[in-house]
């Protein structure tokens, strides 16, 4: 007699992943643009928290070499902005901009120092300003930082 045995059946299986490339690259991207632009705000808010004003009774006082500038009429607080880049390269650029209708950037002589050629105001002659350095972009520099890596952690890129 012979044996009754169930017939072996033989069979593969192959998965296949569909997946939506251009899906996830938007993902990615707004991701990485929620990174960037966190970042920055960030960054010009601890850039802007800096420059402090002055007191009615120190009005014309200047600060001290070393440490950020005080502002007194509001402009260079105003001026610092962030801009994100997107294209090739993902970036973001914090930072004061050039004052409107002034021949030298005053931002970075109050950064890094140096010498402006000016005017008085009365007697319209001619003088050189000599700047000392009152860091206020660099110094936040490593604070900055660090918070872009709290940033990226906490928008998982997987």
């Amino acid at each position: 007699m012979p044996s009754a045995t169930a017939p072996r059946l033989n069979f593969k299986v192959t998965m296949k992943w569909f997946t939506n490339v251009t899906r996830l690259e938007t993902a990615k991207t707004r991701k990485e643009r929620k990174v960037l632009y966190s970042t920055g705000g960030y960054g010009r808010k601890v850039i802007r928290s800096t420059i402090r004003g002055v007191a009615v009774s120190r009005r014309g006082s200047v600060s001290p070499p070393g440490t950020p500038p005080y502002g007194h009429t509001g402009k260079l607080k105003k001026s610092v902005l962030f801009q994100v880049y997107m294209h090739n390269r993902r970036d973001v650029v914090i930072g004061p901009r050039k004052f409107p209708r002034s021949i030298s950037t005053v931002p970075a002589l109050l950064e890094f120092g140096g010498r402006a050629l000016g005017r008085r105001r009365r007697r319209g002659r001619r003088l050189i300003w000599h700047y000392r350095p009152r860091p206020f972009v660099f110094r936040n520099m490593k604070k900055t930082q660090a918070a872009m890596r709290r940033f990226m952690k906490e928008v998982s890129f997987n």
